[in-house]
């Protein structure tokens, strides 16, 4: 079991190698080729909807076969990044990303929480979110280092060769048979939290369209990009594992997820407050910091309340991926009626203040909140 699930972990350290080493740095490379914040928002929107219409091709298919899919559709997509010459070829890389980005994490995901158990969801997501942490703290810094030396070029190619590392290291994976995966059939079971999911959704649709895109009016060259990025990634790690084995042993998470959300709602919305550099680069800080400790806990919610993984991870990308479209429809509208995008973020973090008032008024969770709950160190036990 132990070696399996190594197998598992390391084949998503090869899936984020190369997202961290190039798709890291494709709006800088956006941005530098004078594409429009509103061009690259609709690239956004159809690298979403093709996210979205991928999971009505999933039937019954072997995991690691499907994942095999997605790193020859990451080795395109870099290929196309690496000779963008047009528009239409900049709408083509969205979606073929959106097909890799989709084959991948609803087969891993699937085959990564089935080796959940009764009290270690949180925790276990939070394994999951920490190698991306720990590879967008050394990779991105040495992405700068690249495209100030040698150009983004040279940057994608490297990146279509980890690709096919991947592919490589996939394709000596033993498979597995999975069940047929219905989509219409995951919508019953989501009954509960598809609102939450939505919200987490528009969330990030805003959020991390208009941060990359706001910090490119403090810093332009690869090493000054690449240094925020691990910098993000750096507070992401830290904070990551922070209260997550404590959730699952205390089967409360409310204790933990109210003050959270709440926190990172305030640190978005102050983002879209802040003018001067430090200030940017404290408020995205703290933002990193709440949304690593955040994402653990919104997959555990949906685990929790969908006790079927394929269910789960299936209705999850459903929901998240309409909340993001709603989320990137309202940062053109914001570009549209004020030229900013700052507005975008104070809606994000408004937007997001109600994820604890839904997970509330759904009941999912019976606990009060409060201080004696997070330091008991007796396990309670869902009534």
């Amino acid at each position: 079991m132990k070696s399996r699930f190594l197998q598992v972990y390391l084949l998503q350290a090869f899936y984020c190698l190369p997202i961290a080493l190039g798709w890291s740095f494709a709006l800088l490379f956006y941005f530098a080729l004078k594409f429009t914040p509103t061009q690259i928002a609709v690239y956004y929107v159809l690298y979403y909807l093709t996210m979205l219409s991928a999971l009505l091709l999933f039937r019954k298919h072997k995991t690691f076969s499907l994942i095999k899919v997605s790193f020859v559709f990451m080795f395109i997509g870099f290929f196309l990044m690496s000779n963008l010459s047009n528009e239409t070829m900049f709408y083509l890389i969205a979606v073929v990303f959106g097909l890799t980005s989709a084959f991948f994490w609803v087969a891993y995901n699937i085959t990564y929480f089935s080796f959940k158990g009764e009290s270690n969801t949180a925790l276990l997501s939070g394994f999951m979110f920490l190698i991306a942490s720990l590879l967008n703290t050394i990779v991105p810094l040495f992405s700068g280092i690249v495209v100030d030396a040698f150009g983004f070029r040279m940057l994608f190619l490297m990146s279509m060769a980890l690709a096919l590392v991947a592919l490589a290291y996939a394709s000596g994976l033993k498979d597995s048979s999975m069940s047929d995966l219905e989509l219409h059939k995951t919508l019953k079971p989501a009954k509960g939290v598809r609102t939450l999911v939505c919200l987490e959704g528009f969330w990030q649709g805003i959020t991390w369209i208009s941060i990359p895109l706001i910090t490119f009016s403090f810093m332009k060259s690869g090493l000054e990009y690449g240094s925020f990025l691990s910098y993000l990634g750096l507070v992401g790690a830290l904070a990551v594992l922070l209260l997550c084995r404590i959730s699952d042993l205390h089967k409360n998470r409310m204790a933990f997820i109210v003050p959270i959300t709440i926190l990172l709602s305030l640190a978005s919305i102050a983002s879209g407050l802040t003018d001067s550099f430090g200030g940017w680069i404290a408020v995205n800080g703290l933002i990193s910091f709440f949304a690593a400790l955040t994402s653990p806990f919104t997959i555990s919610v949906i685990l929790d309340k969908i006790k079927d993984v394929r269910d789960a991870m299936v209705s999850r990308e459903l929901f998240l991926n309409i909340g993001r479209i709603s989320g990137v429809f309202v940062l053109i509208i914001s570009l549209s009626l004020f030229n900013s995008l700052k507005y975008s973020l104070i809606i994000a973090g408004l937007a997001f203040m109600l994820y604890p008032v839904v997970l509330k008024l759904k009941k999912l969770y019976p606990h009060k909140i409060s201080l004696k709950s997070i330091l008991s160190e007796e396990t309670h036990e869902y009534r």
